[in-house]
C-alpha cells in the first residue's frame, strides 16, 4: 500500500521508523529464522497500524530551517565525541568496544575471555545501523555513520521540541541544548556545606553528580556519555506527548518495545510517565481495537528473554553483582543526616523549584498543570531505589520526564500568567541553570582545539569488549553479557 506524501514525511512516522529500524536489524541478525519472523511480523504490523491511524501533521520540514538544524545537530554530536572527531568521555571506551565487536564478530555476538564464551546481552540498538555499514565498509565508516545517525536523532528531537513548545526550530534547538538543572551553583553549595566527596581541593567545574547519589543529566551531558539512551528517551517522550489520547495505548506499546532494546532504563522512565498520565487524565477508549497491541507480546517477550540471560548462574559466579538497593546504601552516599540533606537539596533545587514556578503559571486542571504533576511524580519515583554503579536507573530513566520538564519550562517562559516579579526570578533561575551546558561545551571546545585528549581507539584483539582498558570487562562484565546456557542462547539465538 502506498503512503500519501503527508504521511511519508510526517515527524511521527519518521520517528517511528528511526526507533524501529534497529529492532528489525536485531531480530533478523540475532534470531533463528522462524523466531525472527514471529517477532518481526507482529512488530511491523503494530507499527503499520499506528502509522495508519496517526493524524495528519502540518509541514514540519522546511528547506532552510531543516538545513540549519542539520548543521546544528551535526556540530553538536561531533563536539560530543560521536564519531571520534572530538574528545570522548570514558564511556566511549565501552561504546567503541561494543560497536567494534558488532562489526568484527558474527551475529549474535559472542566474546571470549580466553576460558569461557560469553554471548553479548546488551542494549545494542543504537549501534546496529552503524555496525551494518561497518560490516560492509569497515570501522572508520561505521563511526561516520554513527555520527550521522545520531545527528538525525537530534534533529528529530529538536523538531519535536519545537512542535511541543511552538518555537521556531532554531530557537527550540538552542533552548533544548541549554536546558539543565542548577548544577554549577549546587556543586559549589555542597562543597561549602561539606557534603561533597572528599577528593581534595575546590572544584568549580559544574559536576552533575553534585548530589553524589542522583543525577538528572543536562541534555548536553547525556549526549556526551550515553547518546543512544538519551535519543530514545527524548524521541519516545516527544512521540508519546504528541500522540492523541485515543491512540496512546497503541503508541505506548510500540514505543515501549522499541525502547527495551535501545535502553531498558529509558523504557522504565517511559512506562512511569505513561502510567502517571493515565492516572491524571483518565482512560480513553482506544481509537482502534487492541488486537495489534497484543501482537507486541511476541517481540517484547523475545527481548525480555534476551535480557533474562543475564540472570544465569555463571554470570553471578564470574562477575560482581550489579548493586540494587535503597539510596541510603548507595556506595557513594554519605552517612546519616547528610544523606537526607542531600535528598532535600536535590528535590528542591534540581527540579522542585522549577516545578513551583511552572505550577504557578498555569491554572489547576489545565494540560500543563497535569503534565507538571506527572513530571514531578515521575522524578520523585526515581529517587528511593538506586541501581547500577552510577545509579543508572535514575540517570537514564529520567531522560523521559526531564524532556517533559524542559517543555514545561519553555511554556512557562512564554506564558503571560506569571506575575512580573516571578517571571524575572524564573528567568534568572533558567540562566543560572544554562551555565552548566555552556561551560561544558566550552570545556569540550578547549580540549578539541588543544588536542589534549585520548582518541579512544579500540584494541584490535578478538574482542574489544573483553580487552577494554582499566579492567572494565572484569568489573562491569555483568552489564554486557549473558549466560551461554540461557534459554535465549539455546533456543532463540542463531
Amino acid at each position: 500500500m502506498k503512503l500519501s506524501a503527508n504521511i511519508r514525511w510526517s515527524l511521527g512516522v519518521l520517528t517511528m521508523l528511526y526507533l524501529a529500524l534497529p529492532l528489525v536489524i536485531f531480530f533478523v541478525g540475532w534470531l533463528r529464522p522462524v523466531v525472527a519472523v514471529l517477532a518481526v511480523v507482529p512488530f511491523l504490523f503494530c507499527g503499520w497500524q499506528l502509522l495508519r491511524a496517526w493524524p495528519k501533521e502540518a509541514e514540519a520540514f522546511r528547506g532552510g530551517e531543516t538545513a540549519g538544524l542539520a548543521i546544528f545537530a551535526l556540530a553538536w554530536t561531533a563536539l560530543a565525541g560521536i564519531g571520534g572527531y572530538a574528545p570522548q568521555t570514558t564511556d566511549w571506551i565501552k561504546h567503541n568496544a561494543v560497536l567494534y565487536d558488532c562489526i568484527h564478530l558474527p551475529w549474535p555476538v559472542v566474546v571470549t575471555d580466553g576460558q569461557t564464551h560469553w554471548p553479548v546481552v546488551y542494549y545494542v540498538a543504537y549501534y546496529l545501523p552503524a555496525a551494518v555499514a561497518g560490516k560492509v565498509a569497515g570501522y572508520a565508516v561505521a563511526q561516520a555513520v554513527l555520527w550521522v545517525w545520531s545527528a538525525a536523532g537530534v534533529m528529530l528531537t529538536c523538531f519535536w521540541f519545537a512542535r511541543l513548545t511552538r518555537l521556531p526550530a532554531w530557537v527550540a534547538a538552542i533552548a533544548f541544548f541549554l536546558f539543565s538543572g542548577p548544577d554549577f551553583v549546587m556543586n559549589l553549595v555542597v562543597q561549602v556545606l561539606g557534603l561533597a566527596a572528599k577528593d581534595g581541593g575546590w572544584h568549580f567545574y559544574p559536576d552533575p553528580w553534585w548530589s553524589r547519589i542522583w543525577q538528572f543529566a543536562p541534555h548536553q551531558v547525556m549526549l556526551l556519555f550515553a547518546p543512544g539512551q538519551a535519543l530514545v528517551g527524548w524521541l519516545a517522550a516527544g512521540l508519546l506527548l504528541s500522540c492523541p489520547r485515543a491512540l496512546r495505548p497503541l503508541g505506548f506499546g510500540f514505543l515501549f518495545v522499541c525502547a527495551l532494546l535501545w535502553s531498558p532504563f529509558a523504557a522504565a522512565g517511559l512506562g512511569l510517565v505513561a502510567l502517571l498520565l493515565v492516572g491524571r487524565e483518565g482512560w480513553v477508549r482506544p481509537v482502534r481495537p487492541l488486537a495489534p497491541l497484543t501482537g507486541l507480546i511476541l517481540p517484547g517477550g523475545v527481548l525480555a528473554i534476551y535480557y533474562a540471560a543475564k540472570s544465569a548462574p555463571e554470570i553471578a559466579a564470574r562477575f560482581p553483582t550489579i548493586a540494587v538497593g535503597w539510596f541510603t546504601r548507595f556506595h557513594d552516599a554519605p552517612d546519616g543526616l547528610k544523606c537526607l540533606v542531600l535528598l532535600g537539596l536535590f528535590v528542591v533545587f534540581e527540579f522542585g523549584l522549577m516545578l513551583w514556578f511552572i505550577r504557578s503559571a498555569f491554572p489547576s486542571g489545565s494540560e500543563n498543570r497535569r503534565l507538571a504533576e506527572v513530571t514531578g511524580l515521575a522524578l520523585i519515583c526515581l529517587l528511593p531505589v538506586t541501581a547500577g554503579f552510577n545509579n543508572d536507573l535514575a540517570l537514564r530513566a529520567s531522560a523521559v520526564p526531564w524532556f517533559c520538564l524542559a517543555i514545561l519550562a519553555v511554556r512557562t517562559c512564554l506564558s503571560t500568567s506569571l506575575s512580573p516579579g516571578r517571571r524575572r526570578w524564573f528567568w534568572v533561575f533558567i540562566v543560572i541553570c544554562a551555565l552548566t551546558p555552556v561551560i561544558n561545551v566550552v570545556h569540550q571546545g578547549y580540549h578539541l582545539v588543544t588536542r589534549k585528549y585520548d582518541p579512544r581507539t579500540v584494541p584490535h584483539q578478538v574482542s574489544a569488549l573483553v580487552n577494554m582498558r582499566d579492567g572494565g570487562f572484569d568489573f562491569f562484565g555483568a552489564q554486557y553479557v549473558g549466560g551461554t546456557n540461557s534459554f535465549f542462547t539455546r533456543h532463540l539465538a542463531r
